[in-house]
């Protein structure tokens, strides 16, 4: 309950600044102003079995958790629930926040109705996540903005993102501007609109046995991917599974948008619930790259591996394309792989089996596809 100042800034719960050194054991820091703790100016700030909770907006128009800002702070087994706009924040380099055994649970948008994270680092901050639960914040659970910012999850889950008010958002994890996300065993799980959000180009990903699974759709019953990439970002997916999600299980769009997919598994992709369209695993459009080695996509619906337009590349080895279902709104297609409208696809060394309509499709102008060793067999009627 610190109070602002005349101004209506502050109200600050502990401020631990300029290379001091705090430590906060089995505390309650609770309904403070602007931000619960600050750890700032190359400060050392360690908490450990305390709860952060509910911290209100200042005339900044955001009630931090904690504010990390070119300092340190480590977290374990704490509780981080109920604050404005993020959880913690950590900014600028060397900013770094080493977080274990910790819940970020129920933040809540700012004033300009945005925000609601997690966890956020920014301006070449660091996070490091180990055994932490991301559970029900809004707009995503993890945010990473900004060239050397990364957030490392290991272990970690991120699930049931709020959406903002409109209905928009609720993804699992986000990045942008240049920032970098790794994921290391760790779960992405029915949150909205996507699980992993890239965005622009330098923007990066690092996948490892992963799970990201049953994201919901957002405002009008649209979306709810697994995986999207758009304007450039770059993704690295290996041994991990994006299973029963909805519209399209990975989607890349724009030009420099790179996807790299190893021993993984596409499955259960489930049509858009507002028209009964696409049900995809791959989405590959508009100048976007993808290669897909060793992997599975299977219980797709309408195409299980579609590229297209502006000369977009989908290249699969050594990996199977089953069991495609037919598209739920004309009950139609049903295909294993379809390139189309200057889309460039190539096959190689793989099997195409017990799919509709066609196993493998070129249509369009300039659409061009290119079969090398592969099987494709079982093709269904409609």
């Amino acid at each position: 309950d610190t109070a602002m100042n005349s101004s209506g800034n502050f109200g600050i719960g502990i401020d631990v600044v300029t290379e001091a050194t705090a430590q906060i054991v089995t505390s309650f820091i609770a309904r403070n102003h602007e931000a619960g703790l600050v750890s700032a100016a190359e400060a050392d700030l360690q908490i450990e079995q305390s709860v952060i909770a509910n911290t209100v907006p200042s005339n900044a128009g955001y009630g931090h958790g904690v504010t990390v800002d070119a300092a340190k702070l480590e977290i374990d087994e704490s509780t981080v629930v109920g604050n404005v706009d993020v959880g913690i924040s950590v900014d600028d380099a060397p900013g770094a926040i080493t977080a274990t055994n910790t819940v970020f649970r129920a933040q809540v948008p700012n004033s300009d109705h945005a925000k609601g994270v997690g966890v956020s680092a920014s301006n070449g901050g660091i996070a490091t996540l180990t055994g932490v639960a991301l559970v029900g914040n809004s707009e995503e659970g993890a945010f990473a903005d900004g060239a050397g910012s990364t957030i490392t999850m290991n272990a970690s889950i991120a699930r049931d993102g709020v959406m903002l008010p409109g209905n928009s958002a609720g993804n699992g994890a986000v990045a942008q501007n240049g920032g970098k996300l790794v994921l290391q065993g760790s779960a992405l799980i029915a949150n909205h609109e996507s699980g992993l959000l890239l965005i622009d180009a330098e923007t990066t990903a690092l996948v490892t046995q992963t799970i990201v699974a049953r994201q919901l759709p957002s405002a009008g019953t649209q979306f709810g991917r697994g995986i999207v990439l758009q304007n450039g970002p770059a993704l690295t997916l290996n041994q991990s599974v994006v299973a029963n999600n909805t519209d399209i299980g990975i989607s890349t769009t724009g030009a420099g948008t790179t996807l790299t997919v190893d021993q993984s598994i596409v499955r259960d992709t489930a049509s858009q619930i507002s028209d009964g369209t696409h049900g995809r695993a791959l989405n590959i459009v508009e100048q976007s790259k993808a290669t897909v080695l060793n992997s599975e996509l299977y219980d797709s619906a309408e195409v299980a591996a579609f590229v297209s337009g502006s000369s977009a590349r989908l290249s699969i080895t050594s990996s199977v394309i089953a069991h495609t279902q037919l598209d739920k709104k004309t009950m139609s297609a049903g295909r294993g792989f379809a390139a189309q409208n200057s889309g460039i696809g190539a096959i190689s060394g793989s099997v195409v089996t017990d799919n509709f309509q066609a196993g493998i499709s070129s249509a369009g102008t300039g659409a061009t596809l290119t079969v090398d060793s592969s099987l494709v067999d079982k093709t269904n009627l409609i």
